[in-house]
């Protein structure tokens, strides 16, 4: 066994010796650990104790819950568990199964538990239940839940603790920095009978002015203000300039030949980024291709921001992230597996000077900040003509 398997293995087996003192634990370990060997490893233990032991995993998606789940039951020799033993769900219908007695519960994935998946625990009896996540969940409410159901962190292997152990490759992360555009008028506005065209700049203006005019109003005010935060942050999700930035970088800057995965902001926004897309409107055939080998650019949403294990990437292109550190650390996990040699590029296009900046500082926070750089796109367009 080489040293990075011997330290995944001790890993493994201490996280599990931590679990088994809890009823409800959490692992808290950044992808590539061996989150899914630990909760293979106690199931196997759970049906030498009982036979018959019945055991649940809940997951985000139908893919994780029907493909990637079997996948690695099958990698770790327990087929015959995953077929006589398991039961499973996604969290959006946990609350569907009641009367249910339970040996032991995975929730693969747990930072998506919520308030009303959450009653799944009161409806049915559950002996142990592990939790399972790269990234604990930031939301109070959550935390609450979590709290109140008896769950408790017996483990953590953070994303920058596995780099240092040789876990997964390290990284470098660049920020690209982009001004709104302030010179075409290409934005749609006004009303259906009286539009009239803006630049993102005076868009951007219009939008966190009345957001800020809305900010201390009463209750009707306040489901004013919400709809338009969401109107602002469905226009940055939607910027042209950051859509032209990442067409730079894709033509320019990263090695076609590289493979590439590029988080958009939604649906219209991947497809324009790349032919082969994977979202929730696309079959699984460009997925499928990517994670074969076959091609080498893969556009997405939010689908693999968990769970999937894809062999080989080279880079993330982060085109739009919010302020959720979790979702940035899920994104940098598909990047990050352990390769000999490999160093793992992620970019992060950044709208300054707009709400969008704040997301980006708040999603960096907890990350090695000496392998964060920062680079405007008009230094970056000149560092590649000169070259």
């Amino acid at each position: 066994m080489n040293k990075k398997n011997q330290i995944k293995d001790e890993i493994q087996k201490e996280a599990l010796d931590q679990v088994r003192e809890e009823k409800r634990a959490i692992v808290v370990a950044a992808t590539g650990v061996g989150k899914s060997k630990i909760a293979v490893d106690y199931s196997k233990e759970i049906v030498s104790e009982k036979r018959n032991a019945k055991i649940l995993v809940v997951v985000p998606t139908e893919k994780l819950r029907d493909e990637n789940w079997l996948e690695e039951f099958d990698k770790w020799r327990a087929r015959t568990i995953w077929n006589k033993n398991i039961d499973r769900c996604c969290y959006v219908s946990a609350n569907k199964i009641t009367d249910k007695s339970y040996d032991l519960v995975i929730l693969d994935e747990i930072h998506n538990i919520t308030e009303n998946n959450s009653e799944f625990f009161y409806n049915n009896k559950v002996d142990r239940c592990l939790g399972l996540t790269a990234t604990p969940p930031d939301d109070e409410i959550k935390k609450e839940v979590l709290k109140e159901l008896g769950f408790k962190t017996v483990y953590e292997v953070p994303l920058d603790k596995a780099v240092e152990l040789g876990l997964v490759s390290p990284y470098d992360i660049t920020v690209v920095e982009v001004r709104l555009d302030d010179t075409d008028k290409y934005v749609k506005s006004g009303t259906k009978d009286k539009p009239f065209y803006q630049t993102e700049r005076k868009k951007y203006e219009y939008l966190s002015s009345m957001v800020k005019k809305l900010m201390f109003g009463g209750t009707r005010t306040k489901q004013a203000l919400k709809f338009k935060i969401l109107e602002r942050m469905r226009f940055i999700y939607n910027l042209r300039s950051k859509s032209e930035v990442a067409q730079f970088l894709l033509n320019v800057v990263i090695p076609k030949e590289e493979r590439t995965i590029i988080f958009c902001g939604g649906i219209p926004q991947a497809e324009l980024l790349c032919e082969n897309t994977f979202h929730s409107k696309s079959k699984d055939n460009d997925f499928n291709d990517f994670k074969a080998e076959k091609i080498t650019r893969l556009s997405c949403v939010n689908a693999l921001n968990e769970g999937h294990n894809i062999p080989n990437v080279d880079n993330g292109l982060v085109v739009q992230l919010n302020s959720k550190e979790l979702n940035l650390v899920q994104r940098v996990g598909r990047v990050v597996r352990f390769r000999e040699g490999h160093k793992a590029k992620i970019w992060i296009i950044c709208a300054i000077d707009t709400q969008d900046e704040k997301w980006v500082k708040k999603a960096l926070e907890n990350f090695d900040q000496s392998s964060i750089n920062y680079v405007r796109f008009e230094n970056l367009i000149n560092q590649y003509r000169d070259e």
